[in-house]
């Protein structure tokens, strides 16, 4: 690849918010390795199928956001999906990032979150203490244990507790338009209107016309009041340094401090006897 060419492709990624660990790829490979995918029993280059292969590209579909035919590399050793989305800007596409990895926000936030790997749902701190996170869920649903631990991980709440509230806002009328919603309630979010209080039209219409123009603007809205703002409220102790909830696996306790750490977080088995956690090893 030219230089010059990949240098003009990798700031078109980043300044259309691919993450650092994206690839960019030109049109001409992007098409080959699809369709190497969808038709498998063709004949190409071996040296593309050994590279597909290696790499572990796949094809997802998105319906909650309208995308299909999406490629997909999953990070080694990973594979649940956080967030994804498509970058389409000139031939060039975003190669979608499945992680668990997370920058522990410190400030107010909004944060997609790909929960069951086909529900889209919309997380916030926005106007809330630091031990509280609100969830906006097209179906409202009660999280579960692997939902709550997902929250927790991102939030890396500084207390011992973290307080999960689902918001009760608009609800979807089919089985694809969490995605749509989601868009919507962080686009609201960030324009400091409250999500809860309206009700979004043309949803379809107008996620289209943010994905041709590259550009995120407020759906369209009436006001309403959804009461009580709070469907469901949650409330978990958090342990060891990845800050999530008892998952039910084996934890071991520091002789210390009396806190529980997750094994594999800190590199241990769990017959330790009389172990001290990090932080009261340095302290000593």
């Amino acid at each position: 690849m030219d230089p010059l060419f990949k240098k003009r492709s990798t700031a078109i990624a980043t300044a259309k918010g691919a993450s650092t660990k994206s690839c960019v790829l030109s049109q001409e490979k992007f098409d080959a390795i699809v369709n190497h995918l969808s038709s498998p029993q063709d004949k190409v280059d071996p040296h593309l199928k050994h590279w597909v292969r290696s790499r572990n590209f796949q094809l997802a579909d998105l319906p909650g956001l309208g995308l299909f035919k999406v490629l997909v590399i999953p990070n080694e050793g990973n594979n649940k999906a956080v967030h994804a989305d498509e970058l389409k800007h000139s031939g060039y596409k975003k190669v979608l990032d499945y992680n668990m990895s997370f920058s522990v926000p410190s400030f107010e936030f909004v944060q997609f979150l790909l929960v069951k790997k086909n529900h889209w749902l919309v997380i916030s701190n926005i106007g809330e203490e630091m031990d509280t996170v609100c969830i906006y869920d097209s179906m409202q649903n009660r999280p579960d244990g692997e939902c709550i631990s997902l929250v927790a991980r991102y939030v890396q709440c500084p207390d011992s507790h973290i307080t999960i509230k689902v918001m009760n806002v608009q609800l979807q009328d089919n089985g694809y338009a969490c995605g749509e919603l989601a868009v919507a309630f962080a686009t609201s979010l960030i324009d400091g209107e409250d999500p809860t209080q309206l009700h979004y039209k043309e949803l379809r219409s107008h996620f289209k016309n943010c994905v041709d123009t590259y550009s995120i603007t407020p759906f369209p809205s009436t006001v309403v009041s959804h009461q009580p703002r709070v469907v469901h409220e949650i409330r978990k102790r958090v342990y060891c340094k990845c800050q999530a909830p008892d998952n039910g696996k084996p934890m071991i306790r520091c002789f210390a401090c009396r806190q529980g750490f997750h094994p594999e977080c800190i590199g241990v088995g769990t017959q330790t006897d009389k172990w001290k956690c990090p932080t009261c090893t340095e302290a000593l």
